[in-house]
């Protein structure tokens, strides 16, 4: 890209501030005309050295001057067309004249990459546009980036408050100032994070930015960088901050026929930016945190076991990093919460920048998150159902076995599938059976030998039990017995769940990642808890359920990245309305795709693995092994160290296994990190580790924090240090601390520090000078022997402490970010001095170490806040210039354990910071070194073992080789026993590969056309299956979001709402629609009324008549009543006014009853001095009220869910009768909401207007004490006197005599007659 202002201007705070202020304006009209245009062709200014420089005053000026001529010329430039050459010409005129008025050269033609001018012409119309416009955009962004290097650190966090200003000027267009403003923020972030974090935003990576502040999808390939683009439209999105009433709302808003929206505050929340999991939000916030809070921006990141408190704390911040799972759940948590100090999300969501977008959206949202609650336990139930299942299927494996061993010429499945047709009916493509005639006779008996099994049906009716009483109501053996069979049938350990401590934890089969806080639905995941023999938990039901599809869509601006989008741009655009923009890479890629290759046999396939992987050693060339299962991960290893060659049995003992399990979860990121180094053999599930980049070479910071972790910090935890004891002498134990230190801490990847990596300091023989050049550099080991004693003298203070894995962690990454500060203005000083020799070339101990230990010392008083995790945001040059001290603490993050060290600490910090740098400079050296050996290997080689589901599986694999224009090769294949093909029914063509293997075929593998066919055949199949569940997932929740939304704004309202809002849904609206239904036979809703026009007079139809006290909203007061007709219309009219009024002022009186009864009592007991008053009881009754009537919304919204589950799989059965399933699930769910309304209102006012003093427990005591002449006059009635007997007898009923509860609410009767509906 070309330059075009001047690199060098010092100017003063001062005065470029008012030259800001005077030519800002001019600025950004230029920057935002040079951005307008995507049809014409792209011209640039190159930047010329002025050689002379005049005041600064006078340069900036001049600069600034030149800037607003060169951006309207370059407009005016590049929005010409080709057919307009005179204008052109004329504008590059007036260009070229102001250029030389500021001493700048002339305009000329902008030279993008040759992959770049390939994909415009290429692209269609629309997206070449879009390109040749973001293409404009960054010139203006590239323009800018001499201005702000001539900033200092200070001046350039104040273009944050500047922004903010311009933005609060112009509220009343909010986005397009946005838009106007893009380019210069860009180039504000563009410069803080190369100050902030060493790295500057590549071209490609701005126009990523601009793609995602427009709400698109950016795809960008893999090691492009995705994590550093969303600092850019995160950034500029978050400029307004937490806005109060945006225009966008107000204007919604007044559009809307309920005027009383208008007049909320509505609090907005900030940007969020979604990842995959809780470690890549965790370490994003930390990494990208620094940029943002050099610009004056708070950044949070939101954990699965993060506190109510720290998720409000971490969401009122201006960019929030989380997980797609986390939002979701802290939504329902959010809707089913019991007070507003519970509440967690803004009410309105702003702008969310989705991480890996397909995974999140496309993947995950298969299922519906739900938040459950346990009910009644039927574990033994559910074993003795297993127990008999467990005989059936034992029998039937059997038969498999038996068959295949008669039949040894005919394919294992086709012989399996045969046998199991005698017992089941299975359908493989939805993963559901049921039972044939024989199977269903079969399981009938081994139940009835089971103990405990009893048909009560048949007891009832003393008759003998028979076939249909397996699916009798009082207790659904058939229906358990199927889903126990499903769990034998479809789900196996290892694929689709695993078993840790003694646990069965769910795998996501699209990511390979576990979902520990996930249950399968349906009494299914008991039923494999039964099969595991581990503990069998409670079934559950659901509280609450929304889908991704529907939540994200709440979000006002949506937007995502990836590497593998237009595959499934079709459903992005139909579900979330993404559009997706592919955007080039900032180097032409190299990799290297083999055609896919089918393999006869499954043991062809692995030992051409093992052969290849040995050529890989031999070579040192890196491998990475996509499998699609933990067990096809450890199969492979396992294959791996036992088939290679004796030569290579060192090799395989260092390969890296990285899947579902879970000690394998914490390490992903940093297993993949290292994947790039030479020789290394990683096997991988198919999305683990997605996220982190992999360097060829290795990645020098990832290195030296593993170097510290395992080597110095680990130490302060003693309990580890048995992992050094002999297996024989330390035994059991020995083993364990093992594991839990190669799970916190893991080995480095490098021999050299093997000597490094013993229990005890003084197992560590001295150096001498001699041996100076073996090893480590002597300096590097002097440092890291430091750190390792002081770390090993405070675990000897710190023992018996409960130290965690996160207390090492930050530990680690607060000496590492000292260290990089100092690292930073080493190697700048290194540039200034070698800077015509590479890196790798220099001697590490005359060169590098002296200059690293001469900044080190240098800097060492402005590096105190990093010590004690600090962080404070400050670049290399703030930090060289001593303005670190300036900054205040951000807030320390050692464990409070920690603060036994006292003194110690900070200075075991110190010496960690030292050896870091002194580890970080060598692995920079020495991967640098290392990244060309694997470079001339030919770079990263990927093989693929398995089919995967879909064509974004097999891309994001495949580019994890050739990261940013390196070389890589990538192999996929499979066999022709592939799960996939066996699911997919294709048993002949696994007939025809058996007879050509058998017939003498030369090859034991096909590359054919034939392949690429059954590949895509295949891979079509899955993909439709999983899109159309999808998508029907979408439709039915769609239905439900209606009713979700309008009882979530009910149950808002009651939760949070004022005075006013509580009346429009408080107990009084609802008193009044009883009323009305039970009284008057029909519901007096505000729709009903102007929905159904009264055809009577006005003389028979009148507006409820209610006390004047009472506030209600006006659409209640002009409920219309039913026409009253006939001979006796007036007695009715009077009788029904008398009966509505008594009801109301009997409500009235027992409220104001039990007031006095809560005033008298507390008097009584405490006084007369002192009691309740008047004020605290109301209150009291208030929120008694309140609790009420949100027990009861969430008891019936639970019944509502679970009836509307049953009624979608029952509505299936309507497409036999030509019926739509979707329509017919749409009208009985409409009836269904209906009931749930009407037993809400009838269970609401029957319990608040029932005089039960249950409410009354915690006032027990007082009641006793008092005489019945003590009780008000108000309480001296018969009813009273039971009443009061009916809470003496309820006592222990559950009340813990302080916070009102809803008694009998979780068995009332409107919930049977709501379990009735459907």
């Amino acid at each position: 890209m070309m330059q075009c202002l001047a690199s060098s201007h010092n100017v003063g705070s001062r005065s470029l501030s008012e030259l800001r202020k005077r030519e800002g304006n001019k600025l950004q009209r230029g920057c935002s005309r040079a951005a307008a245009s995507s049809r014409r062709p792209i011209v640039a200014y190159a930047a010329a050295s002025n050689g002379t420089s005049g005041s600064s005053s006078r340069s900036s000026s001049r600069v600034w001057s030149a800037a607003d001529g060169l951006f309207k010329n370059a407009a005016t430039v590049s929005l010409a067309s080709s057919d307009d050459e005179q204008s052109a010409a004329a504008a590059a005129a007036a260009a070229a004249a102001a250029a030389a008025g500021a001493g700048l050269a002339a305009p000329s033609q902008l030279h993008l990459p040759k992959h770049w001018e390939e994909q415009i012409r290429t692209a269609p119309l629309g997206r070449r546009r879009g390109l040749q416009r973001y293409v404009s955009q960054v010139a203006v962004v590239n323009a800018l980036e001499p201005l702000m290097r001539s900033l200092t650190d200070s001046q350039l966090a104040e273009q944050t408050l500047r922004f903010r200003d311009i933005l609060a000027r112009n509220t009343h267009r909010l986005q397009d100032a946005l838009n106007e403003l893009l380019p210069e923020a860009f180039a504000t972030v563009r410069e803080a994070s190369r100050r902030v974090l060493g790295m500057r935003h590549f071209d490609s990576q701005l126009v990523g930015g601009m793609v995602l502040h427009e709400g698109q999808i950016a795809e960008m390939a893999t090691g492009e960088g995705k994590t550093l683009v969303a600092v850019l439209a995160a950034y500029l999105n978050a400029l307004p901050g937490t806005l109060t009433n945006p225009p966008t709302l107000l204007a919604a808003a007044g559009s809307s026929s309920s005027s009383h929206v208008v007049h909320e505050r509505l609090h907005v929340g900030g940007v969020h930016v979604v990842t995959v999991n809780d470690y890549l939000a965790a370490r994003d916030a930390e990494w990208m945190g620094k940029v943002y809070s050099f610009l004056g921006l708070t950044v949070g990141a939101v954990q699965s076991n993060i506190s109510v408190e720290a998720a409000q704390a971490a969401y009122s911040c201006h960019i929030t990093y989380v997980t797609g799972q986390e939002l979701c759940f802290t939504y329902l948590k959010d809707n089913t919460a019991q007070s507003a100090a519970e509440l967690v999300l803004p009410d309105v969501l702003g702008f969310a920048v989705v991480d890996e977008v397909d995974s999140i959206l496309i993947d995950e949202s298969r299922n519906p998150m739900i938040i459950s609650q346990p009910r009644s336990d039927n574990s033994t139930l559910v074993a003795t159902v297993d127990g008999a299942v467990r005989k059936l299927w034992a029998l039937v494996m059997r038969g498999v076995e038996s068959a295949v061993a008669r039949q040894p010429e005919r394919p294992r499945a086709e012989v399996e599938a045969a046998v199991k047709a005698r017992y089941l009916v299975l359908d493989t493509k939805q993963r559901s059976l049921s039972l044939s005639q024989e199977g269903m006779a079969l399981l009938f008996a081994l139940l009835a030998e089971q103990p405990g099994v009893v048909f009560r049906a048949a007891v009832r009716e003393g008759r003998p039990a028979t076939l249909m009483d397996l699916w009798e109501d009082d207790v659904p053996w058939g229906n358990m017995a199927i889903t126990s069979l499903k769990a034998y049938q479809y789900y196996t350990c290892g694929v689709q769940y695993i078993v840790r401590d003694g646990q069965v934890v769910i795998v996501d089969e699209s990511t390979g990642r576990v979902r520990p806080i996930s249950r399968y639905s349906g009494g299914l995941h008991q039923a494999i808890e039964a099969k595991e023999d581990v503990e069998v938990k409670p079934d559950s039901h659901a509280t609450a359920s929304i889908t991704f599809q529907v939540f994200f869509r709440f979000y006002q601006k949506l937007a995502g990245m990836t590497g593998t989008a237009r595959s499934a741009a079709a459903e992005f655009y139909e579900i979330y309305g993404l559009r997706v923009v592919p955007i080039p890479t900032n180097k032409p890629p190299r990799r290297k795709d083999l055609p896919l290759r089918l393999y006869y046999t499954e043991q062809d396939k692995l030992a051409y693995v093992v052969s290849v992987v040995e050529s890989c050693w031999a070579d040192g060339r890196p491998v990475l092994i996509g499998t699609s299962s933990v067990n096809e991960s450890e199969a492979v290893l396992q294959v791996l160290q036992e088939w290679c060659r004796p030569a290579f049995r060192a090799a395989s003992k260092r390969v890296q296994l990285l899947n579902a399990k879970p000690e394998n979860v914490r390490l992903e990121a940093q297993v993949v990190a290292q994947a790039g180094l030479p020789a290394a053999v990683t096997i991988a599930t198919n999305m683990a580790g997605r996220g982190t980049d992999i360097i060829l070479g290795g990645n020098p910071e990832g290195l030296t924090r593993m170097g510290l972790l395992r080597l110095v910090y680990r130490r302060l935890m003693p309990r580890l240090e048995a992992c050094f004891v002999e297996p024989a002498a330390g035994g059991a134990e020995a083993q364990a601390a093992t594991c839990e230190l190669d799970a916190l801490c893991p080995a480095m990847p490098l021999d050299v520090f093997e000597v490094y990596d013993v229990s005890s300091v003084s197992e560590i023989k001295a150096r001498s000078p001699a041996e100076a050049a073996s090893g480590l550099p002597r300096d590097l080991h002097l440092a890291l022997l430091a750190a390792m004693m002081l770390s090993e003298v405070g675990g000897t203070a710190l023992e018996g402490e409960n130290l965690s894995h996160d207390d090492l962690r930050q530990l680690a990454s607060a000496a590492l970010s000292a260290a990089d500060v100092v690292r930073r203005t080493t190697l700048r000083r290194l540039r200034e001095t070698d800077g015509h020799t590479k890196l790798q070339e220099l001697d590490f101990t005359t060169v590098v170490a002296p200059k690293a230990e001469a900044v080190f010392q240098e800097l060492c008083h402005t590096l105190q806040p990093y010590y004690m995790g600090h962080n404070a945001p400050l670049s290399a040059t703030a930090a060289e210039d001593e303005e670190a001290s300036s900054s205040g603490p951000a807030g320390a993050v050692a464990a409070a354990a920690l603060q036994r060290l006292g003194p110690a600490l900070e200075q075991l910090q110190q010496f960690g910071a030292k050896a870091a740098l002194f580890l970080w400079l060598w692995f920079d050296q020495q991967c640098e070194a290392m990244a060309e050996q694997v470079v001339a290997a030919g770079g990263l080689l990927v093989l693929g073992t398995s089919l995967q589901e879909g064509e974004r599986i097999e891309l994001q694999l495949r580019g994890r080789a050739g990261r940013q224009g390196d070389p890589g090769t990538t192999q996929l294949m499979f066999d022709v026993g592939d799960p996939l093909i066996a699911n997919f029914g294709m048993q002949t063509f696994q007939q025809l590969a058996g007879s050509l293997l058998s017939s003498g075929q030369l090859l034991p593998y096909q590359e054919s056309v034939v392949v690429d066919l059954l590949h895509r055949e295949v891979q079509k199949s899955m993909e439709n299956q999983w899109q159309m569940a999808r998508l029907e997932t979408k439709r039915y929740d769609e239905v439900l979001e209606v009713y979700r939304r309008n009882l979530y704004s009910l149950r808002r309202l009651i939760l949070t709402g004022d005075s006013q809002q509580r009346n429009r849904v408080g107990f009084k609206t609802q008193l009044a629609l009883a009323a009305h239904a039970k009284l008057f036979g029909t519901p007096a809703a505000a729709a009903y009324s102007s929905s159904h026009t009264s055809t009577s007079s006005s003389s028979s139809s009148e507006p409820l008549q209610l006390p004047e006290h009472w506030s209600l909203p006006e659409g209640l007061l002009a409920m219309q009543r039913p026409p009253v007709k006939g001979r006796h219309a007036a007695k009715v009219q009077v009788l029904r006014n008398y009966l509505g009024t008594s009801l109301i002022h009997a409500y009235e009186l027992r409220h104001l009853t039990l007031r006095r009864l809560l005033v008298s009592s507390s008097a009584g007991a405490a006084g007369s001095s002192s009691g309740m008053l008047d004020l605290d009881a109301e209150l009291y009754l208030q929120a008694y009220c309140r609790s009420v009537m949100l027990e009861w919304v969430d008891a019936l919204w639970s019944c509502f869910l679970e009836d509307v589950d049953k009624l979608r799989h029952a509505v299936g059965l309507k497409a036999y009768s030509s019926q739509q399933p979707l329509e017919e699930f749409r009208l009985e769910a409409n009836r269904a909401f209906l009931v749930l309304l009407d037993s809400y209102r009838d269970a609401v006012v029957a319990r608040l207007m029932v005089p039960d003093l249950n409410f009354s427990l915690l006032l027990d005591q007082q009641l006793d004490s008092l005489g019945e002449g003590d009780l008000p006059g108000s309480m001296q009635q018969p009813g009273t006197a039971a009443g009061v007997n009916g809470a003496v007898n309820g006592r222990g009923a559950g009340s813990n005599g302080r916070q009102p509860q809803g008694g009998d609410m979780l068995q009332p009767a409107g919930a049977a007659n709501q379990r009735r509906m459907a």
